[in-house]
């Protein structure tokens, strides 16, 4: 989480270039899915994992408010591109707690 608010936070320009693989928004969307799922295995219950989801999505709209003083921009689509991630990742979660489980007990 910590490189990815640094990162975030850096002066344009000196982010690296990942503009001819994907477009902003899936980066985004990507970024945050995975943190979610990253959230999703540190919580012990569903409890715990949604509140660091939505501690993730805290720092997110934090960052954005912050990447004005840094030379960047606000973008209301950056919250939404990972707000969208993090609901990705907190399916793709659910549905391998879901199969590992099933896989278990069989």
């Amino acid at each position: 989480m910590l490189s990815l608010v640094i990162l975030s936070l850096l002066p344009p320009g000196n982010e690296p270039d990942f503009s001819h693989l994907f477009n902003d928004k899936v980066r985004h969307f990507t970024a945050y899915a995975l943190l979610a799922i990253a959230a999703c295995h540190a919580g012990r219950n569903w409890r715990q994992r949604f509140i660091l989801c939505v501690l993730t999505l805290m720092v997110s709209i934090l960052v954005e408010f912050l990447q004005p003083f840094t030379g960047r921009n606000f973008e209301l689509l950056d919250i939404v591109a990972n707000l969208s991630g993090i609901i990705a990742g907190m399916g793709l979660s659910a549905l391998a707690f879901q199969y590992l489980r099933r896989k278990v007990h069989l």
